[in-house]
């Protein structure tokens, strides 16, 4: 669950102010549930016609359920630049770079984190939209002897049933590859709802 304030009071700047909180709860292993709160805000624009250049500021605390006790915390500071190619009035690529420097605690996580993207945005009709991502990461940690490299592949589906109300279906998948014993394959799905007030 998440809200948002969203300031449209600066000129060809948009901006967010943001709260989260998530609850992971696991299957097979209920030991390792735990809740994820988080804080943060980002702001960008558009540089003449070149680019769009925005960045901002994540605060991250997890929780394990079965203790109650804070077992991991982080900073993202984020930067993105990115542009996008249209094709025609319904599709649209967009394409950039992307740079996070995460500091933790316990610090073995703090890291440099690069990424670069390409995707595909298709109005497939006049209130829904179609996303194909595929962006690939390195992470350099900082504090360990240890890099990953990591492809993600994601596709979703938003659609806006009002002014004020839409809804998004994704899936992804994710394959890391770590010079330490962290390999993984990973393939997510979810759902999600937004309602948006304006004032």
């Amino acid at each position: 669950a998440q809200a948002s304030w969203n300031p449209t009071w600066i000129k060809d700047v948009t901006g967010s102010v943001f709260v989260r909180q998530q609850f992971f709860r696991y299957n097979r292993h209920t030991d390792i549930d735990f809740d994820a709160s988080a804080a943060g805000f980002n702001a960008g624009g558009a540089v003449e016609d070149w680019f769009t250049l925005s960045g901002g500021f994540t605060a991250t605390r997890l929780e394990s359920r079965p203790t109650d006790d804070e077992f991991y915390k982080e900073g993202d500071a984020a930067l993105v630049i990115s542009r996008s190619h249209k094709f025609t009035d319904r599709l649209v690529l967009p394409y950039g770079y992307t740079f996070d420097y995460y500091f933790t605690s316990p610090d073995d996580y703090t890291r440099f984190t690069h990424g670069v993207f390409v995707g595909l945005n298709w109005a497939a009709m006049q209130k829904m939209l179609v996303q194909v991502l595929y962006r690939f990461q390195w992470e350099d940690y900082q504090r360990v002897q240890r890099e990953d490299k990591a492809s993600i592949v994601s596709l979703a589906v938003l659609y806006q049933f009002t002014n004020w109300a839409s809804a998004r279906a994704f899936v992804s998948f994710t394959s890391n590859d770590s010079s330490i014993d962290r390999d993984y394959e990973i393939f997510n799905s979810g759902v999600g709802l937004t309602l948006s007030l304006k004032f």
